[in-house]
């Protein structure tokens, strides 16, 4: 039984629009408050119900820290009522999307955290009870069974499971078919532990990869490499410039990146690295203004060099081998 107590609810349509339970972000519900009920479940689920997947959720009258207006408790069933807004995270944090529902207790607001589609919350439900137990090994391959079974046409490579070096922990993305089976819906980003089963939940993210000591798992999205440290609960937004392709060394994510560290020349490209444990980024390779070149009708390139100052344990990356010289192409070009 999960025993966190959160504050906190949805899921982007990739034909309409695309849009984050955590360890460290409890808060205590109102005891007085009263419970909230679901639908039936009989029957394929709307895209637009979920399910709360924590002990207690406190139903706010407004988005972020509104009066609680009744406490959810685990397998409670809301229908997103098509209401969003994103609350400011703490001091380094990105905001968090909170939507509109409509729950067995009434309408209000939930941090969208700690609830998963109803969908979702079936299919997974089994490798949620293994993580519980502990049971890491058996966890991984029912998350890599469920996902393969539920394949999306078209789904993104982040569908894939990522597993931690330890094997005690994984992400993976929950994309399903919607009433047209032309309609991909985005579901979050599911993150499991064992010991702990579906522990934290995240909209709009893709899973990039992760620290070596199994601690750190690099996230992406709309262009921001952000970090998850999965002994706090927390997300740390690291870079704005975010390009591709992501690895850890020496300490560091090492990543694709757009402009310099300073923020200066925001369409040239860079290679750049981030300690999650100290919040240090550097500058690895960074774009000669002087070589900038067409690429195509709507981009250029450029030359990267490297930084003099750039750690040398550093240059083992794979990603600075490659393109240490080599032209690669600016940020596109607006129409």
């Amino acid at each position: 039984m999960k025993s966190k107590v959160v504050s906190g609810a949805v899921i982007l349509l990739v034909a309409l629009a695309c849009s984050p339970k955590g360890k460290g972000a409890a808060e205590a519900a109102s005891p007085d408050a009263a419970g909230a009920g679901g639908p039936d479940t009989a029957g394929k689920p709307s895209p637009n119900e979920y399910v709360v997947y924590v002990d207690k959720l406190n139903l706010r009258n407004s988005a972020g820290t509104g009066d609680v207006v009744a406490v959810l408790t685990r397998g409670d069933v809301v229908t997103r009522t098509g209401g969003e807004e994103w609350v400011p995270g703490a001091a380094g944090s990105p905001p968090e999307p909170w939507f509109g529902v409509e729950a067995g207790a009434g309408n209000g607001w939930l941090a969208g955290r700690y609830v998963v589609p109803r969908e979702l919350f079936g299919d997974y439900g089994r490798a949620d009870e293994l993580g519980e137990a502990g049971k890491a090994r058996e966890m991984v391959e029912e998350l890599a069974g469920v996902t393969a079974a539920r394949e999306v046409p078209g789904s993104p490579p982040e569908s894939n499971v990522l597993v931690s070096p330890d094997g005690r922990k994984a992400a993976c993305w929950g994309g399903f078919l919607g009433d047209d089976p032309n309609t991909v819906v985005f579901g979050p980003l599911m993150y499991f532990e064992a010991g702990e089963g579906l522990a934290d939940v995240f909209y709009g993210f893709a899973s990039e990869g992760w620290s070596g000591d199994s601690r750190y798992i690099g996230l992406a999205a709309q262009g921001k490499f952000l970090t998850y440290d999965t002994s706090s609960g927390r997300l740390t937004l690291a870079d704005d410039g975010y390009g591709y392709r992501c690895e850890f060394v020496a300490g560091y994510f090492v990543y694709k990146a757009f402009g310099s560290r300073s923020g200066e020349g925001g369409d040239l490209p860079a290679v750049r690295a981030y300690n999650p444990a100290t919040g240090e980024k550097v500058d690895l390779l960074t774009a000669d203004p002087s070589s900038v070149r067409p690429f195509d009708v709507a981009t250029a390139e450029a030359r990267l060099e490297p930084v003099a100052s750039c750690p040398e344990a550093l240059t083992a990356s794979a990603l600075y081998k490659e393109l240490n010289g080599a032209f690669v192409p600016c940020r596109e070009s607006g129409p």
